[in-house]
């Protein structure tokens, strides 16, 4: 078998494992771990045993623990039977592994210039392309995560999309005057008087916004104030007399808020697209 071809095999046993790691990793957990590792390691001829797990990590876990009685005696300590690895060490070698692997992927696996970029890069460069990331079905309905999108799958549709040729789009001039703008209209720009932005870009800003409402390290006060600038947007590009001071005034006052959720990864990919469209207006 072609060396590319074990080395998909055993990255997708990898990526498999990855994405189903178990709460207390016991010393089987730990041998499929290894059973991958050397897989990975005859696929690419490098030396991965840094990431492997060391024996001495490896013993039994303290399930209890009975302190002595106050009028003497002794306390006891009960241990599973199994042997098992500290999770945080455990999880912190694979993402290390994790990590290392696009830095000696075969031949086979051509490097692209997207490869040396940081996931947060990645997903800025996904919300200035209007790439949207697959979506996943929660509660019934198709929402879209861009942070949960692997990295490989945002570097192959980063060069689809450079290799797929610009289309021409038609042109919707927002004159705010008597034009009635339809920003749900594939394909269409906004004009706002110097330069224009795509309508496409608004649409997945709003709905990046209502992903941004379901993140659970953002305050009510934020949420309210993304939901009533949501409104103020939509109403402003249905209007038959948008006001370009009152569409402004919203996104900054989006953008301020992206800016304070720290952490918060749709808040990164979406900043990048705000900044665009507040360029673009007068």
């Amino acid at each position: 078998m072609p060396a590319p071809q074990k080395w998909q095999l055993a990255l997708s046993r990898f990526k498999g494992f990855c994405s189903n790691l178990p709460s207390w990793p016991k010393e089987d957990h730990v041998n499929d771990y290894h059973a991958i590792i050397s897989a990975l390691e005859e696929a690419s001829g490098h030396d991965l045993s840094t990431f492997r797990i060391l024996p001495e990590r490896l013993a039994p876990r303290v399930i209890s623990v009975r302190r002595a009685p106050y009028r003497g005696g002794e306390g006891s300590v009960s241990y599973s039977r199994d042997k098992q690895v500290e999770l945080g060490f455990f999880r912190s070698q694979i993402d290390a592994l994790k990590h290392y692997l696009p830095s000696i992927q075969p031949n086979g696996s051509p490097k692209t210039k997207y490869d040396d970029l940081t996931n947060s890069q990645l997903i800025d460069l996904m919300a200035d392309r209007g790439i949207k990331p697959p979506p996943v079905i929660e509660n019934g309905q198709e929402v879209y995560r861009a942070g949960r999108v692997e990295r490989e799958w945002i570097i192959a549709a980063l060069v689809r999309h450079d290799a797929t040729p610009a289309q021409p789009s038609n042109s919707t001039t927002l004159n705010f005057i008597g034009s009635n703008v339809n920003y749900a209209s594939p394909g269409a720009n906004i004009t706002a008087n110097t330069g224009e932005f795509s309508l496409e870009e608004v649409s997945n800003l709003i709905l990046g916004l209502r992903e941004l409402l379901k993140d659970a390290s953002l305050d009510s006060t934020a949420k309210n104030e993304i939901n009533v600038n949501i409104g103020t947007i939509e109403m402003q590009l249905d209007s038959a007399q948008p006001n370009v001071s009152i569409l402004r005034e919203s996104l900054k006052s989006v953008r301020a808020i992206l800016e304070n959720a720290a952490g918060s990864i749709i808040a990164a990919a979406l900043s990048p697209t705000v900044q665009h469209i507040l360029s673009r207006l007068p």
